[in-house]
């Protein structure tokens, strides 16, 4: 699958916090990878995602490689009005220890400082998505669509 970069923070930060984004992120300097899946709580009565709430929940792939899903860990979480913020849970705090949660947690703060601070994604990291639409995971056919990471019905819905 083509991986798409972002070149704007905010469209990065947005796109994470879309409720159900896939997106690898890679260190210029080092090379090194992490592929990420942040996902919104479900609602307790329906069972179903609810992007409308602020807390997504980040896993990471066991291995490193974008293949599967079977192999995830569970990595922390942040509430969207704080993408900077990343914690790890009760029952997992050894999780902090983790390169794939450091680099995010570092990733997530110079994207949150770049947001502020000129809108351009910090040198040295590359963010991408994979094509998909970042709320309902569906393929992405537009080429504005494929920039942002979120797809004309779904913009509709807001963040």
């Amino acid at each position: 699958m083509q991986h798409q970069g972002f070149t704007s923070a905010t469209e990065a930060l947005d796109f994470i916090a879309g409720g159900n984004a896939v997106f690898p992120i890679q260190s210029e300097k080092t090379g090194a990878h992490f592929t990420f899946k942040a996902d919104c709580p479900k609602d307790k009565k329906t069972g179903k995602k609810d992007p409308v709430q602020p807390t997504r929940f980040v896993k990471v792939l066991a291995d490193g490689r974008n293949t599967a899903w079977e192999d995830q860990l569970f990595v922390g979480h942040f509430h969207t009005g704080m993408p900077g913020w990343l914690k790890t849970s009760r029952n997992n705090p050894q999780a902090a220890d983790w390169p794939s949660f450091k680099a995010l947690a570092w990733a997530l703060t110079k994207l949150n400082e770049a947001r502020v601070n000129g809108d351009e994604i910090p040198t040295g990291l590359k963010v991408f998505h994979e094509g998909a639409c970042c709320r309902c995971n569906r393929p992405l056919t537009d080429p504005a669509s494929i920039q942002s990471g979120i797809g004309p019905e779904c913009a509709k819905k807001g963040m």
